[in-house]
Protein backbone atom coordinates (compact mmCIF):
# COMPACT_ATOMS: atom_id res chain seq x y z
CA UNK A 1 0.00 0.00 0.00
CA UNK A 2 3.21 2.44 0.69
CA UNK A 3 4.12 2.15 -2.81
CA UNK A 4 0.71 2.60 -4.39
CA UNK A 5 0.20 5.94 -2.35
CA UNK A 6 3.65 7.11 -2.98
CA UNK A 7 3.07 6.29 -6.66
CA UNK A 8 -0.23 8.92 -6.53
CA UNK A 9 2.08 11.37 -4.99
CA UNK A 10 4.18 11.47 -7.74
CA UNK A 11 1.46 11.93 -10.19
CA UNK A 12 0.12 14.69 -8.35
CA UNK A 13 3.97 16.69 -8.41
CA UNK A 14 4.05 15.82 -11.90
CA UNK A 15 0.82 17.11 -12.98
CA UNK A 16 1.41 20.18 -10.68
CA UNK A 17 4.54 20.72 -12.43
CA UNK A 18 2.63 20.29 -16.29
CA UNK A 19 0.47 22.75 -15.04
CA UNK A 20 2.67 25.17 -13.84
CA UNK A 21 4.15 24.99 -17.19
CA UNK A 22 1.26 25.17 -19.53
CA UNK A 23 0.27 28.58 -17.56
CA UNK A 24 3.64 29.96 -17.90
CA UNK A 25 3.77 29.36 -21.28
CA UNK A 26 0.45 31.06 -22.54
CA UNK A 27 0.92 34.03 -20.11
CA UNK A 28 4.22 34.28 -22.51
CA UNK A 29 2.30 33.42 -25.83
CA UNK A 30 -0.19 36.48 -24.83
CA UNK A 31 2.34 39.05 -24.80
CA UNK A 32 2.77 42.05 -26.94
CA UNK A 33 5.69 42.60 -28.48
CA UNK A 34 5.93 45.98 -27.73
CA UNK A 35 5.57 44.86 -23.97
CA UNK A 36 8.20 41.89 -24.42
CA UNK A 37 11.15 45.01 -24.20
CA UNK A 38 11.41 47.09 -21.55
CA UNK A 39 10.75 50.82 -22.13
CA UNK A 40 11.85 53.25 -19.69
CA UNK A 41 9.94 56.83 -19.13
CA UNK A 42 11.95 59.43 -20.42
CA UNK A 43 9.94 62.93 -20.50
CA UNK A 44 6.67 63.72 -20.68
CA UNK A 45 4.42 67.08 -21.62
CA UNK A 46 1.31 68.22 -20.93
CA UNK A 47 -1.32 70.98 -21.52
CA UNK A 48 -4.34 72.52 -19.96
CA UNK A 49 -7.37 74.32 -21.28
CA UNK A 50 -9.73 76.16 -19.83
CA UNK A 51 -12.47 78.57 -21.73
CA UNK A 52 -11.73 81.41 -19.97
CA UNK A 53 -8.39 81.90 -20.79
CA UNK A 54 -9.55 81.01 -24.80
CA UNK A 55 -7.86 82.80 -27.36
CA UNK A 56 -7.90 82.43 -31.04
CA UNK A 57 -4.16 82.46 -31.45
CA UNK A 58 -3.67 79.81 -28.71
CA UNK A 59 -6.33 77.43 -30.14
CA UNK A 60 -3.84 75.27 -31.76
CA UNK A 61 -0.52 74.18 -29.98
CA UNK A 62 2.22 72.07 -31.18
CA UNK A 63 5.65 70.06 -30.04
CA UNK A 64 7.96 68.75 -31.82
CA UNK A 65 10.22 65.77 -30.55
CA UNK A 66 13.62 64.67 -32.52
CA UNK A 67 13.83 61.19 -31.99
CA UNK A 68 17.58 59.00 -32.35
CA UNK A 69 18.01 57.09 -35.18
CA UNK A 70 19.14 53.44 -33.17
CA UNK A 71 16.24 53.87 -30.52
CA UNK A 72 12.25 52.38 -30.43
CA UNK A 73 9.62 54.93 -29.08
CA UNK A 74 6.56 54.76 -27.74
CA UNK A 75 4.22 57.76 -26.55
CA UNK A 76 1.30 57.35 -24.33
CA UNK A 77 -1.12 59.66 -24.63
CA UNK A 78 -4.06 60.52 -21.85
CA UNK A 79 -6.63 62.88 -22.65
CA UNK A 80 -10.19 63.96 -21.58
CA UNK A 81 -12.09 66.97 -21.95
CA UNK A 82 -14.85 68.06 -19.36
CA UNK A 83 -16.17 70.06 -21.92
CA UNK A 84 -15.92 70.73 -25.57
CA UNK A 85 -14.02 68.95 -28.00
CA UNK A 86 -10.10 68.56 -29.19
CA UNK A 87 -8.11 66.94 -31.54
CA UNK A 88 -5.05 65.62 -30.98
CA UNK A 89 -2.67 64.70 -34.36
CA UNK A 90 0.30 62.91 -34.17
CA UNK A 91 3.13 62.65 -37.32
CA UNK A 92 5.86 60.81 -37.45
CA UNK A 93 7.56 59.79 -40.44
CA UNK A 94 4.79 59.58 -43.08
CA UNK A 95 2.84 58.06 -40.35
CA UNK A 96 0.02 60.24 -39.32
CA UNK A 97 -2.84 59.16 -36.14
CA UNK A 98 -5.69 61.41 -35.63
CA UNK A 99 -7.50 61.42 -32.66
CA UNK A 100 -10.80 63.19 -31.25
CA UNK A 101 -11.57 63.57 -27.68
CA UNK A 102 -14.54 64.66 -26.21
CA UNK A 103 -16.70 64.29 -22.95
CA UNK A 104 -17.81 61.16 -23.47
CA UNK A 105 -14.46 59.97 -26.00
CA UNK A 106 -11.35 60.41 -23.56
CA UNK A 107 -8.48 59.19 -25.45
CA UNK A 108 -5.46 56.25 -24.18
CA UNK A 109 -3.72 55.44 -26.78
CA UNK A 110 0.15 54.42 -27.52
CA UNK A 111 1.98 55.06 -30.66
CA UNK A 112 5.32 52.65 -31.54
CA UNK A 113 7.77 53.93 -33.78
CA UNK A 114 10.56 51.71 -34.44
CA UNK A 115 14.26 52.79 -34.77
CA UNK A 116 15.01 54.81 -37.96
CA UNK A 117 10.99 54.93 -38.75
CA UNK A 118 11.23 59.18 -38.57
CA UNK A 119 13.38 61.42 -37.44
CA UNK A 120 11.17 63.09 -35.36
CA UNK A 121 7.73 63.21 -34.04
CA UNK A 122 5.08 66.28 -34.34
CA UNK A 123 2.14 66.63 -32.12
CA UNK A 124 -0.78 69.29 -32.90
CA UNK A 125 -3.57 70.02 -30.69
CA UNK A 126 -6.60 72.05 -31.65
CA UNK A 127 -9.35 72.93 -29.57
CA UNK A 128 -12.78 74.62 -29.52
CA UNK A 129 -13.22 77.77 -27.51
CA UNK A 130 -15.58 75.20 -25.18
CA UNK A 131 -12.67 73.28 -24.34
CA UNK A 132 -11.93 72.01 -20.65
CA UNK A 133 -9.54 69.74 -20.23
CA UNK A 134 -5.97 68.36 -20.64
CA UNK A 135 -3.63 66.71 -22.45
CA UNK A 136 -0.59 64.39 -21.53
CA UNK A 137 1.83 62.24 -23.68
CA UNK A 138 4.86 60.68 -21.97
CA UNK A 139 7.99 59.68 -24.09
CA UNK A 140 9.12 55.91 -23.67
CA UNK A 141 12.28 54.81 -24.95
CA UNK A 142 14.00 51.44 -25.33
CA UNK A 143 17.51 51.13 -26.89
Amino acid sequence: MGGLSMMKRSERAIAGLISLGLVLGLSACGRAPEEAEEFVSRQAFEYHFYPEEYEEEYSSVGRTLPLEGETDYQFRIEAECASGTMEIRVTCGTEEQIYAVSPSEPCRATVSVESGAAEEAQFDIEIQPDTEGGVRVEVLTCP
